[in-house]
């Protein structure tokens, strides 16, 4: 169910499959491949200005890396992923409260998977602190997404450190206050003080994280729509 390369004059369109739930339209990507080249949607145009495209010799993927600050509010678009595999509903870009200009990757888990894609949030070379605001944000919509769709039952939820990403599972697979959900981490336990335990939403969709060292860190979720 991946995209397929379509060679052009100097242009690489990528048509981004679908969302099979209907929720997004189908967008193609379009890829100038220059030395200063940009990749962008053709139903916006300014969605993806000042990144950079090119291909990795270590893993043979195709990636885009963006190291500037974009506009006065220091939004970060950021895409670093199988772009075969790229889906509209999956886009997402980085907004930090701070100003700082800085490369972030995102992987996508399940290569092998052309829907339903698991992203996890490298931020191993980030500035990042405790107390930063981290949003990710759906390109095409604008939403503020702290959580993004990984199949009809989950969402996949990342914190800040590398590798500490967790799986959100919803009873009702409806995401609204009072929904209860479990917590399970992808990879290790030690961040969380609660893996693997029940919790409920609030009324303003937080979710309180307690991290290692203590201290809290609240994300909040925002419907899918």
């Amino acid at each position: 169910m991946g995209s397929v390369c379509q060679k052009g004059d100097n242009i690489v369109n990528w048509p981004c499959k679908s969302n099979p739930r209907g929720s997004n339209p189908r967008t193609t990507f379009t890829i100038i491949p220059e030395e200063d080249s940009v990749i962008y949607s053709q139903q916006d145009r300014s969605v993806f200005t000042a990144s950079q495209f090119y291909q990795n010799p270590d893993s043979q993927r195709q990636t885009v890396m963006l190291g500037n600050a974009i506009g006065v509010d220091n939004k970060l678009q950021i895409l670093n992923v199988y772009i075969s595999k790229l889906l509209s509903s999956h886009s997402i870009k980085l907004t930090n409260t701070r100003s700082n200009s800085y490369e972030v990757s995102l992987t996508n888990l399940n290569p092998e998977l052309g829907c339903y894609c698991e992203w996890h949030l490298e931020s191993d070379k980030l500035p990042i602190r405790s107390g930063d605001k981290i949003d990710l944000i759906h390109i095409l919509t604008g939403r503020y997404l702290m959580a993004t769709e990984m199949d009809e039952e989950g969402v996949v939820y990342c914190g800040y450190g590398s590798s500490r990403c967790w799986t959100i599972e919803f009873d009702d697979n409806i995401l609204k206050d009072g929904a209860i959900f479990e917590l399970k981490h992808n990879e290790i336990t030690k961040y969380l003080s609660f893996i693997n335990k029940k919790a409920s939403l609030s009324h303003n969709r937080q979710v309180c994280l307690n991290d290692n060292e203590g201290k809290n860190n609240y994300w909040k979720l925002v419907l899918i729509q």
